[in-house]
């Protein structure tokens, strides 16, 4: 985690579980945190907390299935640092419920937080990242 000492990393999901746990760990490493999730309340708790440790932190409450929102936010939080080092695609949304039970709707949502938002975060940083020379992008999933 010592290399994200001054860096500029993004985290998605971050508002609770393993996105929190990821950007706490950077913040203590010295990153400049942008944390993003759709969860307004827990987000800003999560911010105040991580800020109170003594880290640089954004927060960006947004929908990561609307593609222009999503980008937007990429593009503030590039604005607002400087530039993005690290992009953490952690958010997810699951429903459990037997398969044969899955509607459509639920699906939908599932791949559209899961697949396509990160997609189209990746897509987002990229400009990001060529212009500074250099990034990584950590992607996770869930078994959902």
């Amino acid at each position: 985690m010592e290399a994200l000492k001054d860096k500029t990393v993004v985290v998605t999901g971050a508002a609770g579980g393993i996105g929190r746990a990821v950007a706490e760990e950077a913040g203590h490493a010295g990153a400049r945190l942008a944390l993003v999730d759709a969860d307004a309340a827990r987000l800003g708790e999560t911010a105040a907390a991580i800020r109170s440790a003594g880290a640089e932190v954004l927060p960006c409450v947004v929908d990561m299935t609307d593609r222009a929102a999503w980008q937007k936010c990429i593009d503030d939080i590039a604005a607002h640092f400087g530039g993005i080092d690290v992009l953490v695609n952690n958010a997810i949304w699951v429903k459990y419920e037997p398969m044969a039970e899955v509607q459509e709707d639920v699906y939908r949502r599932q791949m559209a937080i899961g697949v396509d938002a990160v997609y189209w975060g990746i897509q987002a940083v990229t400009p990001h990242m060529l212009a500074r020379g250099a990034g990584s992008i950590v992607n996770m999933t869930s078994p959902a």
